[in-house]
């Protein structure tokens, strides 16, 4: 399945309410998975796999094929390789703020801000999990927002939020995919990767490093600005 959310002029809420259709969906299709386990539906490994594959290989287009045609070009000129730079941050950028006002629409006041209190409505309305207690949802929401939040000003803007989906960008190297490599499309395998991480808080080994990977992600989109 492939979503595209490319969409350029004025930023708008829906690239965002999309992202946030596309999670929701990858974690339905996983549940499905598991519940054709349980009644017998996916009975052998084969089956399981190419469940699992089909899944997994959803992908979010947060770029146009165009930059990816001009990141695959051979022997770019100086001019190509600062449009496809330019390309893609502004393309997390705009991303970004899509997110935000999608997120301050439906859970805030509209300021076009995003605050922690803000970001764990939208979580506990569509991200957690129901086995859990009310207090570990929050708990957890409250681990990503403050991944988010590199600043640490109580606020996310577009640039802590494109920082976070371009590192869902980055691929973990699964299925052929080359280790690292970003090409503006987030694909459910490593947004499932990356997404694990982000519950964790900076005190543990996963979350620490969640730290390290926004820093690096904001720091090669926006310099040390």
């Amino acid at each position: 399945m492939r979503i595209n959310a490319v969409q350029y002029g004025n930023v708008s809420a829906e690239r965002g309410a999309q992202f946030v259709r596309f999670t929701a969906k990858i974690a339905a299709d996983e549940n499905a998975i598991i519940g054709k386990i349980l009644n017998g539906t996916i009975t052998t490994e084969e089956q399981r796999a190419e469940e699992h594959f089909r899944v997994t290989n959803q992908t979010f287009e947060v770029l146009p094929d165009e930059y990816r045609q001009l990141a695959n070009k051979k022997n770019k000129t100086p001019e190509e390789i600062q449009k496809m730079k330019d390309m893609y941050k502004n393309g997390f950028l705009n991303f970004g703020a899509s997110y935000i006002k999608h997120i301050d629409n439906e859970y805030g006041n509209s300021d076009d801000k995003l605050t922690a209190d803000e970001f764990v409505k939208s979580q506990l309305d569509t991200s957690m999990e129901d086995e859990l207690s009310l207090s570990e949802q929050q708990a957890m929401a409250r681990n990503i927002f403050s991944h988010i939040d590199i600043n640490k000003d109580g606020v996310a803007d577009k640039k802590e939020v494109a920082a976070m989906m371009s590192m869902f960008d980055m691929s973990i190297g699964h299925n052929g995919d080359k280790a690292g490599g970003i090409d503006g499309k987030i694909k459910a395998v490593d947004y499932n990767g990356k997404a694990l991480n982000l519950l964790k808080p900076s005190s543990e080994e996963g979350g620490a490093a969640m730290d390290s990977q926004m820093e690096i992600m904001y720091n090669f989109l926006f310099g040390n600005n």
